[in-house]
């Protein structure tokens, strides 16, 4: 075998100058490939990095309240970091995304701002401080700066446009008007201690400001979150499973609340709970509901309250007494207090669990979630509906979690879904970033494809030269590989010989070719673009053309090209090895 290596190699050699022209066509198109590849990479590897991660995180959590998509809040944050806690890879980070829309004021003009929390108090990697200070170039002042204490109001860093679109410079004094997450307008003074130059027009929106500032001014309690972003290292790999775990360990119970009712000096303890006032809801609880007062026409509706049997048997309430309700928090132990008008009163056969209160979901959740009420005791726990239960489907829940979805259609549907549902309690949404921008994910697969595509074709008019030319070459060696046969050459070593000249071709120039995209990639690369004002920067790297080559894709490509290249050769070289030795000892050229 050793041998024929070597009359290989040698033959390559004496084949020079078709060789060469052979070769610079493989390590053309070889360039071509890997090239496209990197680049086709490389902006999968910005959008991730640069956009996703920033916009919606490789892992996203975030609600809908009452059906307004601008109350982002839930308030139970140790619920959620614990269920993230459980499942998020080491590498993790989770952020807390804190955003206001408003309308700011500027020296005579006005604009649309969207307030950003920055959390300046966690520590972060040398990576993303480089990240961050290359997609905000600080013009003046720093980001530093929203933590200092002296200013007056609060401080904030925007971008060059905004300000100059907004006339204001450093210093000034900017006033935002906006809605809190509980929908109460409210307004705030801000001062400018920094302004930067956005890696491209998107971000310059945005105004920053410290996280608990945004917080505060957002309306958020102590317990109350914000959605959540987890970014990972590996997003390709856990994303869609670490969205999954989340969204399993977060499945909602049964929205109750342990407390005291007080009605004409009488006082009892007592489980309130919802009904959803949806119609398939209210026709379980018709179904399954009998009543000793009242009637359906104001029992089954939007504000009905129904008493179970024992509690006003107890208490000796009545419909149409008014039940001062109060109860604990959870997280706050001075709790709160409301008061429902009972509308009816069901009978002793009703499955109701023992003292309670059946309220319509509007003024439950109203209640419910100011302050989120305590867990009940394990004597209530007992007492209350199991999923088997004929009233379970009817009940409110902790919060609706919507189901999983595949791409951003789907994502889009519910999440429009969300907003127009009369659901008046919270809707939890866990998704990742394969649903959230999954429209961003097929940019790769389609430039892959594409690049694939245009390869192919290119290879195809190669692989047409591989053929003629190994033609030509048996035709002018007709002679030769008839004596070499005739000295007892075998068949297969005929075969072999101009299987591994192919082969060997193929790999050198696909090797020089590699060489060469990479140092195009590095020269296309030392290009400074500006296009800070094009939508098409968020593709740049700090104003540079970003390439992502892989040492698989280009092993993956070379091995391909020399597939194909083999796989084209072999007919021609079985040609050449089937030949007859005495007609090829007589062939004249």
């Amino acid at each position: 075998m050793l041998q024929i290596i070597s009359i290989s190699l040698r033959n390559l050699v004496r084949q020079k100058r078709r060789n060469i022209l052979l070769g610079v066509a493989i390590a053309f198109g070889t360039l071509v490939l890997v090239l496209a590849n990197a680049f086709s990479h490389g902006i999968s590897k910005v959008l991730l990095e640069r956009i996703v991660r920033y916009t919606n995180g490789h892992v996203a959590i975030s609600y809908v309240r009452n059906g307004n998509v601008m109350s982002q809040v839930f308030h139970d944050d140790v619920k959620i970091r614990d269920a993230i806690k459980a499942v998020a890879p080491s590498d993790a980070r989770v952020e807390e995304a804190v955003g206001v829309f408003g309308r700011a004021i500027g020296n005579g003009v006005a604009d649309n701002v969207y307030l950003v929390g920055v959390d300046l108090f966690t520590e972060i990697t040398e990576k993303e401080v480089k990240e961050f200070e290359s997609n905000f170039k600080m013009i003046e002042g720093s980001f530093d700066r929203l933590k200092d204490t002296t200013v007056v109001g609060y401080p904030v860093c925007l971008s060059k446009q905004k300000a100059d679109y907004l006339k204001l410079k450093m210093g000034d004094v900017l006033r935002v008007r906006f809605n809190t997450v509980r929908n109460q307008a409210s307004s705030a003074q801000l001062t400018i201690v920094g302004i930067f130059k956005p890696s491209n027009v998107f971000m310059s929106m945005p105004i920053f400001l410290n996280l608990e500032h945004a917080r505060f001014l957002a309306g958020y309690g102590p317990h109350d979150i914000a959605s959540f972003q987890v970014n990972m290292d590996n997003p390709q790999l856990n994303a869609k499973k670490v969205a999954n775990d989340i969204h399993e360990k977060l499945k909602p119970g049964l929205a109750v609340m342990p407390g005291r009712g007080e009605n004409n000096g009488c006082t009892a303890d007592m489980l309130t709970l919802g009904f959803r006032t949806d119609s398939a809801s209210l026709a379980v609880m018709q179904k399954n509901i009998t009543l000793k007062q009242g009637d359906s026409a104001s029992a089954f509706v939007y504000n009905g309250v129904i008493l179970s049997h024992s509690l006003a048997k107890q208490s000796n309430w009545k419909k149409g007494d008014t039940i001062r309700f109060s109860w604990t928090g959870k997280y706050d132990t001075a709790g709160n207090f409301t008061r429902f008008v009972v509308t009816a009163i069901a009978d002793s056969n009703s499955p109701l669990p023992q003292k309670s209160l059946l309220v319509n979901e509007r003024e439950f959740y109203r209640a419910y979630y100011n302050p989120l009420p305590s867990v009940p005791d394990p004597t209530w726990q007992e007492n209350l509906p199991d999923s088997v239960h004929p009233l379970y489907a009817a009940l409110a829940p902790e919060y609706m979690l919507m189901k999983r979805c595949n791409t951003t259609d789907e994502y889009t549907k519910i999440f429009k879904e969300m907003g127009r549902s009369k659901f008046k309690g919270i809707m939890v949404s866990v998704q990742s970033m394969y649903e959230t921008a999954s429209a961003v994910l097929n940019v790769e697969f389609a430039l892959n494809l594409i690049t694939l595509a245009a390869g192919l074709i290119l290879f195809c008019i190669i692989l047409i030269g591989v053929v003629n030319t190994l033609r030509m070459t048996i035709r002018e060696r007709t002679r030769e590989i008839g004596t070499m046969r005739a000295i007892g050459m075998q068949k297969k070593d005929v075969l072999s010989m101009f299987l591994l000249e192919t082969g060997f071709l193929t790999l050198f120039a696909s090797i020089v070719g590699t060489i060469l995209a990479f140092l195009v990639m590095y020269g296309l690369s030392s290009i400074t673009i500006d296009a800070s004002d094009n939508p098409m920067g968020m593709l740049l790297v700090e104003g540079h053309l970003y390439f992502a080559p892989t040492l698989a894709a280009a092993v993956s490509y070379i091995v391909f090209i020399i597939g194909i290249t083999i796989f084209t050769a072999f007919f021609p070289a079985r040609r050449a090895a089937t030949m007859i030795v005495s007609d090829a000892l007589r062939h004249v050229e």
